[in-house]
């Protein structure tokens, strides 16, 4: 099929949102929190991110300000190149103590899911500093 046509045709996705039933990309009118107003309706979020309820309160939202006041509004680039901020330090050094370890290391994305041939997952061995064990090729 040639790529264009291919591109035209109607995916069962148009049709869901010709009927109003499609349900992604539906813009929030409100602050995300527990309940928010979505298409002109007060709405209960059950698909958000926000499990501890922090992004509505006014001590981590004053602290975001001072962030982005001293930050400006992101890393710019991985950790491993130029996207370490004095907090992240500050924040694995908080975290090493509270679990009495000599270090810890703090990624925004990280596999949790232990893997079939795998005894420990990723985090766990970055977690509890676990020797890693020698793979086996099968």
């Amino acid at each position: 099929m040639d790529i264009f046509t291919k591109c035209e045709k109607l995916y069962p996705c148009k049709r869901l949102q010709g009927k109003g039933i499609y349900p992604y990309f539906h813009a929030l009118e409100s602050r995300q929190d527990v309940e928010v107003i979505m298409e002109g309706k007060r709405r209960i979020m059950l698909g958000s991110n926000n499990y501890l309820g922090l992004t509505t309160q006014p001590e981590v939202g004053g602290l975001s300000i001072k962030a982005f006041e001293r930050y400006g509004t992101g890393c710019s680039g991985s950790r491993f190149l130029n996207g370490t901020l004095e907090m992240h330090l500050e924040l694995e050094a908080e975290l090493a103590g509270f679990v009495h370890k000599e270090g810890a290391v703090v990624l925004d994305r990280l596999s949790v899911e232990p893997r079939h041939n795998q005894r420990h997952s990723r985090a766990e061995r970055l977690c509890d500093m676990r020797p890693r064990e020698p793979r086996q090729h099968i």
